[in-house]
């Protein structure tokens, strides 16, 4: 599934134009790419972290629930949600430093860097 979706998305203007004149075909932006490998991501890793068990762990690990906690593991429970809101943020920009740079210079200068 993901090899065909890439294939999609490395075809060239010179291809597409000689199936369909009309069309122009235009080559995703770095942007684009990266929602399109995480939107994939998303919908292969969901369902598999729900059969192995682990959906529901993380969630409850996000998101305790009030009969659980008492007052100090509420103060705990507030700080593993902020460090883990921080996490994903700087994995976040981190991702998308490393898609500019790929899309920007090559995947030799983001090796380097």
């Amino acid at each position: 599934l993901l090899g065909a979706c890439q294939s999609t998305l490395k075809q060239t203007h010179h291809s597409s134009s000689s199936v369909n004149k009309s069309s122009t075909f235009r080559p995703p932006s770095a942007m684009e790419t990266m929602l399109y490998i995480n939107l994939y991501a998303t919908l292969i890793l969901i369902p598999c972290s729900y059969y192995a068990g682990q959906f529901q762990h993380g969630m409850s690990m996000i998101f305790p629930s009030a009969d659980d906690i008492t007052n100090t593991q509420h103060e705990e429970a507030e700080t593993t949600s902020r460090l883990l809101l921080q996490l994903n943020l700087s994995a976040s920009l981190g991702q998308v430093f490393i898609f500019l740079t790929i899309h920007h210079f090559s995947p030799l200068t983001c090796t380097t860097v």
